[in-house]
């Protein structure tokens, strides 16, 4: 008996212990529910750590865990409450059976004790059975309402177990969201440097396209320039006419070498001729190259609008823009006038030749062409290359000028 209420009291120590420490949590999270620390609604999260937290401090060991870990400390915690509770319901019946029991034996001892001595010794004995009986009953009660309280911890115990589950999934949930939105942000971001570099591709195709017609307008100039040595090729010619009027038979050793010259012009012509077709077939392609490059662009200026580094390119092509306008012009004036210099001295060498053949001059057929057709038909080719080429700048500059 004795040892059974020394393992009892020991027990009832160690219970009384984890009962202060469990009321003294109680009532930290009563007291800071009272002054407002958890707020209920508007901060969550927070109130799921406090109570994380509060379940750390009860569950041995739960400050180093986990909080899925914590969940499974926490059931198994329960589990050893329930049986505590019940270890202490067992020992409760105990002690009050052997109370009873004591009851029993102090009520005979002393009924015995009074029939050999012939005397009633009942004040002493009836006096301890009052103490013991006494401290039994509040022994039974104190651990009556402990396990009362471990049983009221315990249903707390779930109710927040289950609150705090339901919360973690809410922001399980919360955090999956966030994190898919920030999946499709890195989608974005994907998609828009994959923008930027085609952007880069393009303005480098454009700089290469610059180069080119670069390349075009020097080839143009050098074609002017032959034009220019024709020119004075032709005036040559006038000298030589010039000197076939003093006399028949210089006329016609002139002519002669007039023939000469005229050969050698028309292969130069054809020369220019071909340079000139080669130069519009580029010309055309080129166009072709722009009118493909100018779609692309207007589709990446349609997904990329508000973008500066398109603004500074846009403003670099309105000023290249406006800068090839200038060029045109000048290039069409510069045209313009070799076109009246060239039909000027086409008139001036056909009243020549028609003054030579009222003087006696015989004049075959081919220098007849040379003076009416032949002559006319390369330069003109060669001035309709020039013409198209700044025709088809001009479409290119009025297309930009549109988009």
């Amino acid at each position: 008996m004795e040892s059974s209420c020394e393992e009892s009291s020991a027990i009832v120590a160690t219970f009384s212990r984890k009962d202060k420490r469990m009321t003294q949590n109680v009532s930290k999270r009563q007291k800071r529910r009272e002054s407002g620390y958890i707020v209920n609604n508007n901060n969550e999260e927070e109130e799921v750590e406090e109570k994380i937290l509060a379940l750390q401090k009860i569950v041995p060991g739960g400050e180093t865990l986990g909080v899925d870990r914590l969940f499974e400390e926490t059931a198994g915690y329960i589990l050893q409450l329930q049986c505590q509770v019940k270890a202490l319901k067992v020992l409760a019946s105990f002690v009050e059976g052997n109370d009873k029991q004591r009851m029993k034996l102090g009520g005979l001892i002393m009924a015995d004790d009074t029939v050999t001595n012939g005397e009633v010794f009942d004040d002493a004995p009836v006096e301890i059975a009052v103490d013991e009986t006494t401290d039994a009953a509040s022994k039974t009660s104190a651990l009556k309402q402990k396990i009362a309280a471990l049983e009221q911890e315990k249903t707390q115990l779930l109710h927040e177990n289950d609150v705090i589950k339901q919360r973690i999934e809410k922001l399980k949930s919360s955090i999956e969201e966030s994190q898919s939105e920030k999946d499709e942000l890195l989608k974005k971001v994907e998609n828009f440097e994959s923008e930027n570099k085609a952007l880069g591709s393009v303005a480098a195709r454009a700089a290469q396209l610059e180069g080119e017609v670069s390349q075009l307008q020097h080839d143009l100039i050098t074609a002017m320039n032959d034009l220019h040595g024709s020119n004075s090729e032709l005036s040559g010619v006038k000298s030589a006419l010039e000197g076939l009027k003093s006399t028949d038979n210089e006329k016609s050793v002139k002519l002669e070498a007039v023939e000469s010259e005229k050969n050698l012009l028309l292969s130069k012509l054809e020369k220019l001729e071909a340079s000139g077709n080669n130069q519009k077939e580029e010309v055309e392609g080129k166009e072709d190259e722009i009118r493909v490059l100018k779609k692309h662009i207007e589709e990446l200026k349609g997904t990329v609008v508000n973008n500066e580094e398109w603004e500074e390119e846009k403003k670099e092509l309105h000023l290249v823009k406006e800068e090839l306008e200038k060029r045109v012009k000048e290039m069409i004036e510069k045209a313009a006038e070799l076109e009246k210099k060239l039909m000027e001295k086409e008139r001036v060498i056909a009243e020549r030749f028609v003054a030579s053949n009222i003087n006696g001059i015989p004049v075959g057929d081919d220098q007849v062409g040379f003076l009416g057709g032949d002559v006319n038909l390369p330069v003109v080719a060669a001035s309709s290359v020039v013409a198209v080429a700044v025709v088809g700048v001009i479409c290119y500059l009025r297309y930009g000028r549109k988009a």
